[in-house]
């Protein structure tokens, strides 16, 4: 996970020095990816302060689409606000 970690690190470091935007300003969506791409990217935003959100849906394996309606937003704040 070290990869994605570091890859992780660099987005956030440069979103922050190019766009000037603070890391407690920041959320990291870690949806979508493979299991251990998302853990490495948490872990990675949690070390440096930044929030991260997740969204979960339910997925209908007949028809291959979410389903409308299901869809629900986690986040994982920074206790330290």
């Amino acid at each position: 996970m070290t990869e994605v970690e570091d890859a992780t690190r660099h987005v956030l470091e440069w979103i922050a020095e190019s766009e000037g935007v603070k890391r407690e300003e920041m959320a990291f969506d870690v949806t979508g990816g493979k299991t251990l791409m998302s853990i490495g990217a948490f872990l990675a935003a949690d070390r440096m302060g930044v929030d991260v959100q997740y969204i979960s849906s339910a997925f209908d394996k007949d028809t291959n689409k979410w389903v409308p309606g299901t869809t629900d937003a986690l986040m994982q704040k920074r206790p330290t606000r």
